[in-house]
């Protein structure tokens, strides 16, 4: 399986077209340039340009997880865990319950408490823009160990090392 982005919005019996409609700009405009696969569950919009499923085996889901680039999904805890535990980058998208996307707002709550943790949530196509923009720039960009960072400044700097913190 080659890399693609991955996008899924569970086998919920709500829809999320949304996600679905927001998918079908990001690739129109080229912003995503890779093969796209998404998992539509109850959703009644299919974006063009995707390769798409209803539902996924479990086996299946989770070899499209293993190699995707990026795993764009709807905020679930469940589906949080999962993917917390593999190495795949991932933003989780909640469902609204005013569009019929859920039975409440739950999944907004979930965002917030996520968001605080960290996790990568969006609530627009915007959002997903910039998640996608800052993927590639950290590709580009090497990762910096910052407890090697500060154990190289420590030991380079350290007879200056009253006026890196103070500035005196």
């Amino acid at each position: 399986v080659s890399q693609s982005r991955y996008f899924t919005v569970g086998k919920e019996q709500y829809q999320f077209n949304a996600l679905m409609q927001w998918i079908e700009i990001l690739i129109q405009y080229r912003i995503i340039n890779e093969d796209v696969i998404v998992q539509y569950g109850a959703s009644s919009y299919v974006p063009d340009g995707a390769r798409a499923y209803r539902y996924l085996a479990d086996a299946d889901f989770l070899s499209l997880v293993d190699n995707a680039s990026l795993i764009i999904s709807h905020c679930d805890e469940n589906i949080a865990q999962l993917l917390e535990e593999r190495d795949t980058p991932y933003v989780l998208v909640p469902r609204l319950q005013r569009f019929g996307e859920y039975a409440d707002n739950h999944q907004m709550d979930v965002a917030d408490e996520f968001e605080n943790r960290g996790i990568a949530i969006a609530r627009s196509p915007g959002d997903i823009v910039k998640f996608l923009k800052l993927q590639q720039t950290s590709e580009v960009i090497p990762k910096v160990d910052e407890a090697k960072l500060c154990e190289f400044l420590q030991q380079k700097y350290s007879h200056n090392l009253d006026f890196i913190v103070t500035g005196k």
